[in-house]
């Protein structure tokens, strides 16, 4: 499992064909005004000062549950995200927000996911509050993640309205 510092440039293209440059999402201002107020910096991956990169993969672990964001250079970050930390409203305490993973830039998708014991992706969504993808770029991502072969065979893909309910399996 390759760790990965925030603005690194590894990882695999995906096929952007219909994917263009305006379907990048963006985080919410005032998620990363609240990120900050939380004593996350972006720019420099920390959080209090300390360094977060202990907690970023650029491939995914076996049998974890994760947060990850697929970036506009195409490379995959990974974080993970402890099982009893389904709360949104206290995810900051032991999740690292998608901001983070995204380096407060625009990425291509992000939400979050589960692995395998072969350390592929057996179901993926697009439930993110920071950058609020919609359903193209969670096709994106599935694309990405098959071509790049982080996908197990059969797995799963949920889109997420911005209330956070479940509309439609890809």
């Amino acid at each position: 499992m390759g760790k990965i510092k925030q603005g690194s440039a590894k990882g695999g293209k995906g096929n952007t064909d219909d994917f263009k440059e305006e379907d990048l999402r963006q985080p919410k201002a005032d998620s990363i005004e609240r990120d900050k107020r939380h004593g996350y910096d972006h720019k420099n991956g920390t959080k209090d000062g300390k360094s977060v990169s202990y907690a970023l993969w650029d491939t995914p672990p076996t049998n974890k549950e994760l947060v990850y964001v697929k970036k506009a250079d195409h490379t995959f970050v990974f974080s993970p995200r402890p099982k009893n930390d389904l709360n949104q409203r206290n995810r900051g305490r032991a999740t690292l927000p998608h901001s983070m993973l995204g380096a407060g830039e625009a990425v291509i998708g992000a939400g979050e996911c589960e692995t395998n014991e072969e350390g592929k992706i057996t179901r993926a969504d697009n439930f993110s509050g920071h950058y609020q993808p919609n359903e193209k770029n969670l096709k994106e991502t599935k694309k990405n993640f098959e071509q790049q072969g982080h996908a197990a065979g059969g797995a799963k893909y949920e889109v997420f309205d911005r209330t956070g309910k479940v509309i439609k399996s890809l």
